[in-house]
């Protein structure tokens, strides 16, 4: 599977309909329809296999690794990969920045009345951006391609995924049961079935837990990424900067400091320009977050059980404060 290596370039991305070809050629390989289900079932059965019940099964782990310096240096070193890369969009030629952000709004909503844990929204937004990087597709494909990313996802990251015919009825029967194996088949075998990712969830787990982080900072952290996976020009950032711009914000947001934690200074890696960056772009959403025709992460961080967070009044000098981060900040990592 992961020889379709003429997928690989923004220059030369490939049609819907000679994907669709080039993939049924490979699905005749692989063979019948239960075969196809075994194949299938086994990134559910692989991905449970391996954590505990509940959603929070990175946590978990931690929890039972004593020697949390290796951990994160594991994350650092593979980040990057499996990452969508920024730029694919100026190849697509029927959807553009604006309808992805409609698209991963919608996802994010769809996601909540779920009850779907955190890594999967960031795991399907991921193959969506990925899948779009070496795919053009027609508009009329676009929410086939996200309603099968959460799919995807949830047989990965869940420990009892939602059925098929549950998407069939979110999209009020727009695709068939039939479309979403489909594209499922079609969307794993142009990924080469690789879709082990990192997110920024998974370091602001460990960030949390090094420094003792109040559950508001965390749910704050957890709004400013979310935020962040709406904007299509946070793809130039790897998961460890926009988690570590966003317990910055944070810090600064709620705490009235400049300061980092101690214990995370020690695990933290990163250059000094590239998250304060980050977290100027962090800054400019959660400020026009509420007056943004896009409301499912507010609606969503607005709730109490996630501390409301949406709802904290930012100080409109933190902009003046950001503009002079370089020059004013020494942030040791």
């Amino acid at each position: 599977m992961s020889n379709i290596t003429y997928f690989s370039n923004n220059n030369d991305l490939t049609s819907d309909e000679s994907v669709q070809s080039t993939c049924s050629g490979i699905y005749s390989q692989i063979g019948h329809e239960e075969n196809w289900q075994n194949s299938s079932e086994a990134i559910t059965r692989t991905s449970n296999s391996s954590k505990a019940k509940g959603s929070n099964h990175l946590e978990n782990s931690i929890s039972q690794t004593e020697d949390l310096n290796q951990f994160y240096h594991h994350l650092i070193n593979t980040e990057s990969v499996n990452l969508p890369r920024y730029g694919y969009m100026k190849f697509q030629p029927e959807i553009n920045n604006q309808m992805r952000k409609n698209l991963v709004d919608w996802m994010i909503e769809l996601h909540l009345n779920l009850e779907l844990a955190p890594e999967t929204l960031y795991l399907a937004v991921n193959l969506i951006d990925r899948y779009l990087e070496k795919v053009k597709i027609k508009k009329d494909k676009v929410e086939l391609v996200c309603i099968t990313a959460m799919h995807i996802a949830c047989k990965y990251e869940e420990v009892e995924d939602p059925p098929i015919q549950d998407y069939v009825d979110i999209t009020e029967g727009c695709y068939s049961r039939e479309e979403i194996i489909n594209m499922e088949r079609i969307m794993l075998i142009i990924l080469g079935f690789n879709i082990t990712v990192i997110s920024p969830y998974n370091f602001i787990q460990i960030f949390a837990k090094l420094s003792g982080e109040s559950e508001e900072m965390f749910y704050l952290c957890q709004y400013m990424l979310e935020l962040a996976l709406l904007k299509y020009k946070m793809i130039l950032y790897k998961p460890s900067v926009l988690a570590s711009g966003a317990l910055y914000l944070s810090h600064i947001i709620l705490m009235k400091t400049e300061d980092w934690p101690l214990k995370v200074q020690q695990y933290t890696c990163l250059e000094d320009e590239e998250v304060i960056s980050c977290a100027k772009d962090m800054y400019i959403s959660i400020q026009k977050a509420g007056s943004s025709s896009f409301q499912a992460v507010v609606e969503k961080f607005s709730l109490p059980e996630f501390g409301e967070v949406a709802k904290i009044q930012i100080d409109t000098n933190l902009g003046a404060l950001l503009q002079n981060f370089e020059s004013n900040l020494n942030v040791s990592f």
